[in-house]
């Protein structure tokens, strides 16, 4: 990405996060976000939406009372009329990231305070890509391919994927990059190998694969 691109972008996030409150969570919390509603009718509908990507949906709808608890939400506001709101997400998961707000009607909910939830996710189950079959004596290269399923970005900066790489099981301390490479030698077809990506959690390691060392001469 051209410098003056990222430069717009690193503004753009912060004009949103001087101007948002945001909730930092991680997969499988439960978090409480609270905002203030301009007003709150004691009869009619209340609704909390939810944004993501453009996709809006209704997560309670309140009417003239405390609406029961869902596995999901809990509506915490007391008494339910309030306008000060505070709602709990629970058992969080990547797509419970995303901007919160609510109001009498959808078209109104968006003129009012809201909250966004941010949420650090584990990275893909990372795979190992490179060539398998290295002649004795080369180079073997791997690649470590995972990403990031945290969001939303626009509300936060992710820190980067770091990995780590294991032989035989036992973590290798000084390689924490994405590509590892080694001389090979005809001991490394007994070697297992295999890695993973950390952002904020930690992926589950990738699959393990072998090197099939190659002789250069019938020897």
């Amino acid at each position: 990405m051209p410098t003056h691109v990222t430069e717009e972008v690193d503004k753009l996030l912060s004009y949103m996060l001087e101007r948002v409150y945001t909730v930092e969570s991680m997969e499988g919390e439960s978090r409480n976000i609270s905002w203030t509603a301009e007003y709150f009718p004691r009869s009619g509908f209340y609704f909390i939406l939810h944004e993501y990507n453009g996709t809006v949906s209704t997560v309670i709808r309140i009417e003239n009372a405390d609406p029961p608890p869902t596995k999901k939400y809990i509506y915490h506001t007391r008494p339910f009329y309030s306008v000060n709101i505070l709602l709990e997400v629970r058992n969080i998961t990547v797509e419970d990231a995303g901007y919160y707000v609510g109001g009498p009607a959808a078209a109104d909910a968006w003129k009012g305070e809201g909250v966004a939830l941010t949420v650090s996710g584990r990275p893909v189950k990372p795979i190992i890509t490179g060539k398998l079959n290295v002649k004795v004596g080369d180079y073997a290269f791997l690649k470590c391919e995972s990403r990031s399923t945290s969001a939303p970005y626009y509300y936060k900066k992710f820190p980067p994927l770091s990995y780590s790489w294991f032989v035989n099981n036992t973590k290798l301390h000084r390689e924490d990059r994405e590509t590892y490479s080694f001389t090979v030698t005809k001991d490394v077809k007994y070697n297992r190998y295999n890695c993973q990506a950390k952002e904020i959690l930690e992926s589950d390691k990738s699959d393990e694969i072998r090197i099939n060392p190659l002789c250069k001469y019938n020897d």
